[in-house]
């Protein structure tokens, strides 16, 4: 059976905090036949869903610098110490790993950047990126616009809706 290095780690640890007997007399050089012990089901099936979820984080193909989203129309710049996990890998960690609601369409996941340091399906935080074209102004038509009178007409509205 394959195990990455962190969950080998953890099962070691948990092999040596816990009472667990093996079904052989010890080894006189100290070393725990693996094969043999005898593990409470608790800590079978926290094996199992931490080899489930390691054989999941091996199918993902991450992405680090200068990445070309939505066929051109973003970029983004990974920083130094994540990584970048695609819309669709994102979106299935989002809804069947983490139990959150499907996304609508024009709201799905096109990315998800995850400290280097932190698996994908189990990070202590992630920072999604979603894109949505509303509010978006081209350059040209940006150079036009007067923000002062445009701040203006937002706090009137504000006051207005707050009466």
């Amino acid at each position: 059976m394959y195990f990455s290095k962190n969950l080998l780690y953890f099962l070691l640890f948990l092999l040596f905090s816990t009472n667990i007997q093996a079904n052989t007399d010890p080894d006189p050089n100290g070393e725990i036949d693996l094969e043999n012990l005898e593990l409470s089901e608790e800590l079978q099936n926290m094996i199992a869903y931490y080899s489930y979820m390691d054989s999941i984080e091996q199918t993902f193909e991450f992405e680090r610098g200068l990445i070309s989203l939505l066929n051109g129309k973003i970029q983004i710049n990974v920083p130094e110490g994540y990584k970048y996990l695609n819309g669709k890998d994102s979106e299935m960690i989002l809804i069947d790993l983490w139990g959150n609601i499907p996304s609508e369409e024009g709201d799905k996941s096109i990315g998800m950047l995850i400290p280097d340091t932190m698996k994908a399906v189990m990070p202590d935080y992630s920072i999604n990126i979603t894109y949505s074209d509303e509010g978006h102004i081209k350059d040209k038509e940006a150079k036009k616009l007067d923000y002062d009178e445009m701040l203006e007409q937002m706090l009137e509205a504000s006051l207005i809706e707050d009466e």
